[in-house]
């Protein structure tokens, strides 16, 4: 999945970036909340040297590729 979401993020960076951002926040507000939330801010922004294994841990990309993201997860019961 996060291979589909950096072809996205190749292709136009903006709204992909966006959507994370959002979801980041809407979960914040939610009362979730992570350490890596705000590593994915950071990377967000400009940039971590935090490794991108932590970072796929929690990641802020659902509703970038939700078609492709629902047939992988289907497959996978």
């Amino acid at each position: 999945m996060h291979g589909l979401v950096a072809q996205a993020l190749k292709q136009d960076p903006v709204p992909v970036i966006r959507v994370a951002l959002e979801n980041i926040t809407r979960w914040k507000n939610s009362g979730a909340d992570c350490d890596d939330f705000d590593l994915w801010r950071k990377a967000l922004h400009g940039g971590t040297d935090e490794t991108s294994t932590r970072l796929r841990q929690s990641s802020p990309f659902p509703g970038v590729i939700p078609q492709e993201r629902e047939k992988i997860l289907a497959a996978f019961p």
